[in-house]
């Protein structure tokens, strides 16, 4: 039976199956004349010409023909990449929402939104590292019909002991009975993992959020395992990531960082994590989004304006709005501080230069990874789990995020292929997406410039392409 339920819910879980199986037959699309990388940090190449036909790459040269009814774009001075992987997101609120107080109804609509940005962003596959049931089936329901957005994978709603790290509409499980009707709950939603969270650091009540029994861990870490079910781990600093490596952690979802004492990684857990094989993922853009660090003047860049929500966009622009942060963001991780002292404590414990300097930190982290060879991949916790958020925005964040991980040392196409082939691979779709070669699926990302020289010509977007489907980001933003 279990095994029948994975089976349907995969089927409803990658609605880019579905579109794929919808475009017409012998349909074709010739993108020609551009620069090419194929995501694998491989050489880029000059003046070739991508075919796509019934929503696959059916071939890459220098002189392809098409059929007389295909759409031709011309590439030249572009260049064409993997479409992007955002390996950690969340659609349980919008920016801003704890500020304008929205409803279920109306983050339902915000994510219609925010789901289109990502394709004019060029990211053409996210991961919701933890959501609410009626969210993944509403979002599973609205792609299956057809309508634009990414692929979808979901790490669903994950397991939490009373009291422990996560949103209530979570739920909670405090016997084996209940952690197995989880797992099942998961699997049923066609899930792409497991998340679990080793949180130390503060809760709802302002101390450390409740952990699962040693027996209930290992009933967790053992069903997921009979489910094929690989383990997200929610781990932000090193002796919780140890601990997340001691269960066998197919994925680290966080950074380690620390605002208050910045440290560098030990070479003991840098070896250990090499050896397990555990992906890294990013999520400098959690704290980079921080009002302190956060330059107004991007609300006016024109990708933003374009993609993100005029809502979002009021909220965040509001003159007060660093004090509002304050007030909630430490009502929440220190409740018992007066609220007149929040703002005062934020402009301490959370100044530009402290952020600066735990996210210079960061950077180091990772590049020390990535040098010891742990697989590094993008992923930005847009728009974070917290409805306290404010610059936190779906599509551009990712693309944020990737010049973070450049800054950080990598070169541009380390940095490019931490965002598709790297992802595509924890994901266990390496042979679908994250590359551009014959017979993958066409998820393709146009751009004007050479975001191999500049990870900055990533804001560029000229066409995202969805198997057959090529539109600019505002056509992907007004699609139906």
């Amino acid at each position: 039976m279990r095994a029948f339920v994975a089976c349907l819910a995969f089927a409803v879980a990658d609605p880019a199956a579905a579109i794929e199986s919808a475009h017409a037959a012998d349909s074709e699309l010739l993108v020609r004349d551009v620069r090419l990388i194929d995501g694998r940090g491989g050489p880029v190449e000059e003046r070739v010409s991508i075919l796509v036909r019934d929503g696959r790459i059916a071939a890459i040269g220098a002189d392809l023909e098409a059929a007389p009814s295909a759409r031709v774009i011309d590439g030249k001075g572009q260049t064409a990449l993997p479409g992007l992987v955002d390996s950690h997101v969340h659609f349980v609120y919008a920016s801003g929402s704890g500020y304008r107080n929205d409803s279920d109804a109306t983050i339902r609509e915000l994510n219609r939104q925010h789901l289109r940005a990502y394709l004019a962003c060029g990211v053409t596959t996210v991961l919701d590292a933890g959501a609410f049931v009626e969210t993944v089936r509403d979002i599973q329901g609205w792609l299956a019909a057809g309508h634009p957005g990414p692929r979808y994978l979901t790490l669903g709603p994950f397991p939490r002991p009373p009291g422990g790290y996560g949103h209530e509409r979570f739920g909670d499980e405090s016997t084996p009975v209940e952690v197995e009707a989880k797992l099942d709950l998961i699997q049923s939603l066609g899930a792409a993992g497991v998340k679990l969270a080793i949180e130390h650091g503060f809760g709802a009540d302002g101390g450390a959020p409740a952990q699962f029994t040693p027996e209930l861990l290992q009933v967790l870490v053992q069903g997921a395992k009979q489910r094929g079910l690989p383990l997200y781990v929610h781990a932000m600093n090193e002796a919780a990531q140890e601990e997340a490596l001691a269960l066998g952690a197919h994925a680290l979802m966080h950074t380690a960082i620390d605002v208050l004492s910045p440290t560098p990684l030990s070479d003991a857990f840098v070896a250990r994590l090499e050896a397990s094989g555990a992906y890294q993922a990013t999520t400098l853009s959690l704290f980079a989004t921080f009002p302190s660090m956060f330059d107004r003047a991007r609300l006016q860049d024109p990708l933003t304006q374009l993609v993100v929500p005029r809502a979002e966009l009021e909220t965040a622009a509001a003159p007060d709005v660093e004090d509002r942060f304050a007030i909630r963001i430490f009502g929440y991780t220190a409740p018992w501080t007066f609220e007149f002292m929040r703002p005062w404590l934020a402009s301490f414990f959370l100044s530009k230069s402290r952020l600066g300097a735990a996210i210079a930190m960061a950077q180091q982290n990772l590049l020390t990874l990535h040098r010891a060879g742990v697989p590094i991949v993008v992923g930005t916790d847009a728009p974070a789990p917290w409805p306290e958020a404010i610059y936190h925005f779906h599509g551009v964040q990712t693309l944020e995020e990737v010049l973070l991980l450049g800054a950080a040392g990598l070169t541009p196409l380390e940095a490019i292929a931490a965002a598709t082939s790297g992802p595509a691979r924890m994901l266990g779709r390496g042979d679908e997406i994250g590359t551009l070669a014959p017979g993958m699926r066409a998820e393709i990302l146009l751009v004007e410039g050479a975001p191999d020289r500049d990870l900055r010509d990533l804001r560029r977007v000229r066409y995202t392409v969805q198997g057959d489907v090529a539109r600019t980001p505002a056509e992907w933003m007004a699609a139906p």
